[in-house]
């Protein structure tokens, strides 16, 4: 019972051999291609089909997940939903909380319905377009279209890392995100908001609104972070799902903290200080769960009658005011902990009435712009 190479085939393959008795008694023997060619891959293999043999007394002469190769030499071919349970077996954790959550919810809910049963061979170019038309044909929107296409995107490249595919297949363009014309918050808006909340929300949208921090960064914010002699905090982790993990986009990052947010941290100081707790905690001292500082917000913008925003238009508010103040777009992007320029910029709203006033900045220089002469005409 072992995981081996072949050395009298090409390329060596790994190979899965597993003696056995079934139900009947009888001596069988599972001898296959293992789906993924790394030594992880096939162990993982290995340990299922065990598991599957103790429950069941016996393995099938097929298992669901893969088929025979149709030659021999040829690598054995595996499943979508094979290939998408060792993607999750061994990818998935490695990525930061919140993307993995989101990764999952895109497999189980589009990925698989659709491609479970298929060979990976045949998830390539014209799949991958017709799960987007359709998608499209649903009213899904081009943002959702396109996160669906690069986990897919994420799956197949993991796929031909392991082996179970020759190369990555070409795959259609992913669905154009325009830049929405979305305007920011503004500071009388978001008073009312603060000023509609519990301390203890305060606290946690304040964070948001005058740090620009991440939801799940505010939930990951602990005393020992913060200096309030220096006017300072550290952001060091974000916790989604109960889970502490690094920032998102690995951005560990020390920012000033700015006059309106010291008045609420000092204040919040005055009530529990150790350096183990937390700082955004709920009335009842206990941590934000994921959705709670969205429902304190939800809450808070009805008291004060201001509807159209989400949570997150906080962070957006801080990154706009900052650049109404002149504010360089690569400091901004620094203090949100952001990859790109480009992600940064699309967090930072323009209104109307500032695009009114850069356009009035524009003069002539008197000469092009003054109307023409008028001549009299020759007799």
């Amino acid at each position: 019972m072992a995981v081996r190479r072949d050395d009298r085939r090409p390329g060596r393959p790994l190979f899965l051999d597993i003696s056995y008795r079934d139900k009947s008694g009888r001596r069988r023997r599972h001898r296959r291609d293992a789906v993924l060619q790394t030594m992880a891959g096939a162990r993982a293999e290995e340990r299922r089909l065990l598991v599957h043999l103790a429950e069941q007394g016996e393995l099938p002469k097929t298992f669901p997940q893969s088929q025979d190769s149709t030659a021999p030499g040829e690598p054995r071919v595996a499943t979508f939903g094979r290939v998408v349970t060792n993607y999750s077996d061994h990818r998935l954790p490695t990525l930061h909380p919140s993307t993995r959550r989101t990764y999952q919810s895109i497999i189980d809910g589009e990925l698989l319905p659709r491609f479970r049963e298929w060979a990976i061979q045949q998830v390539e170019f014209e799949a991958a377009a017709e799960l987007d038309a359709d998608r499209a044909r649903e009213g899904v929107g081009a943002s959702t279209r396109r996160n669906t296409q690069i986990v897919l995107r994420a799956v197949l490249k993991f796929a031909t890392n392991v082996g179970a595919l020759a190369v990555m297949p070409k795959l259609p363009k992913l669905p154009k995100v325009g830049n929405t014309a979305k305007q920011s918050m503004s500071w009388t808006q978001v008073d009312a908001i603060l000023a509609g909340t519990s301390d203890a929300g305060r606290i946690g949208l304040g964070l948001i609104a005058f740090a620009g921090l991440r939801p799940s960064e505010v939930r990951g914010l602990k005393w020992a972070d913060v200096d309030l002699a220096q006017a300072s905090i550290r952001i060091r982790r974000g916790v989604c799902g109960g889970e502490e993990a690094e920032p998102k986009a690995h951005h560990q990052r020390l920012l000033p903290i700015a006059e309106p947010l010291q008045v609420l941290l000092e204040l919040a100081a005055k009530k529990r200080r150790r350096r183990c707790e937390w700082v955004a905690v709920t009335s009842h001292g206990l941590p934000w769960g994921d959705s709670g500082l969205k429902q304190a917000f939800e809450r808070a913008a009805a008291r004060a009658g201001v509807t159209g925003w989400s949570v997150y238009d906080l962070r957006r508010f801080f990154a706009t005011d900052l650049a109404r103040l002149g504010v360089h777009a690569a400091v901004i992007q620094q203090l949100l902990g952001h990859d790109s320029l480009s992600t940064t910029q699309r967090y930072i709203g323009v209104d109307s009435a500032e695009c009114r006033q850069a356009i009035s900045r524009i003069r002539g220089n008197g000469e092009a712009t003054q109307a023409p002469a008028t001549t009299a005409d020759p007799e």
